[in-house]
């Protein structure tokens, strides 16, 4: 609904904009629609969505999927506290996420999408489930669905790290001097001037290690707020850490906050982003200790048959010898030890 994507971007949740079926009318449109039946059957769904609701755009505003498959709880975990959802592996990019969820606020319960147990289908008479879409098949950075994708979360690349022992700094690197720097080379805007470090200006250094409101300039790493330990990733507490969020410390100077503000990052595809060499300019760097298994996942499903190469020290290892590989599941297992 567009009035819930307009609270997300302000960075709050009126009570008016309670997600739920009846958020607005499009839900009850379809399923109370002359065409209702036809638009339930896998079939005909296309065809009677376009002759009866031309406003919706198929790839933009809904999408069918013949065949989908329903995660379990082990695929994905949901932040109560902070009400997203993350996955356990990366989806691909041809790949749709959709969701169905009801729970209850302040009494009250609320509902959004349809469970299969409440729609009849069999293999011979396939009904159509509807859900809520959070990812589409094409990556379009123009579309709603964009701002539902959280891109304040990086991963460390590791598992069970001990918050104890992560070191943990974002670095600015600026071209005039070379330098590595922990904070932004500019001195006339109060929040960033000082030598300020950016873990402070991206609020992810606000207590001290006795939880007192004190910065101490080290990462603070809350257990599912700024940080996942099982996971290994490092949560930004803002969104959009290096576009909005940084432009707000330049006191609306956009002269200057353009020079530093990474837009690109959050309105664009990774790989365009990657191509603005001026802004690309952040790097998150540290140290952390972590376990290790025998496995190794590669973030990723449906790999290519023979696209993996492992190697021990410089040297290539043998396939269904030193390691095996689960191409559909995307990870590689070491069975010489």
């Amino acid at each position: 609904a567009k009035d819930i994507l307009e609270a997300i971007k302000l960075e709050t949740f009126p009570l008016s904009s309670i997600s739920d079926n009846l958020s607005n009318s499009e839900y009850s449109d379809l399923t109370n629609a002359a065409a209702k039946d036809l638009i339930r059957q896998s079939k005909t769904s296309i065809d009677a969505l376009n002759a009866n609701f031309p406003n919706l755009k198929q790839g933009f505003d809904y999408e069918l999927l013949t065949y989908a498959k329903q995660l379990g709880e082990n695929d994905f975990t949901v932040n109560q506290k902070l009400g997203y959802i993350s996955l356990n592996t990366a989806l691909n990019n041809d790949e749709i996420l959709g969701v169905a969820f009801e729970y209850t606020y302040n009494g009250v319960p609320y509902k959004v999408g349809e469970f299969a147990s409440e729609i009849s289908s069999t293999r011979e008479d396939s009904k159509v489930l509807m859900v809520k879409m959070l990812k589409n098949n094409i990556i379009r950075t123009k579309i709603p669905m964009w701002e539902l994708m959280m891109k304040n979360v990086y991963s460390l690349g590791s598992f069970n790290i001990n918050a104890n022992d992560l070191n943990f700094n974002v670095i600015y690197n600026d071209d005039p001097s070379g330098a590595d720097l922990n904070y932004m080379p500019v001195n006339a805007y109060p929040e960033l001037s000082g030598g300020t470090p950016l873990i402070r200006v991206m609020n992810m250094d606000r207590i001290n290690r006795q939880g007192e409101a004190k910065p101490d300039g080290v990462f603070d790493a809350i257990e599912d707020v700024t940080f996942q330990s099982k996971n290994g990733r490092v949560i930004f507490p803002v969104r959009e850490p290096f576009g909005t969020h940084l432009r707000r410390k330049f006191n609306g100077d956009s002269l200057v906050a353009n020079k530093y503000v990474y837009d690109a990052l959050y309105d664009s595809t990774k790989w365009l982003a990657e191509q603005d060499v001026t802004h690309n300019k952040f790097f998150l760097k540290g140290s952390y200790k972590g376990t290790s298994s025998n496995e190794i996942s590669l973030n990723a499903l449906n790999v290519p048959q023979g696209s993996v190469v492992v190697t021990a020290n410089g040297t290539k290892l043998t396939e269904n010898v030193d390691f095996i590989v689960d191409y559909n599941a995307g990870k590689v297992t070491i069975i010489n030890q």
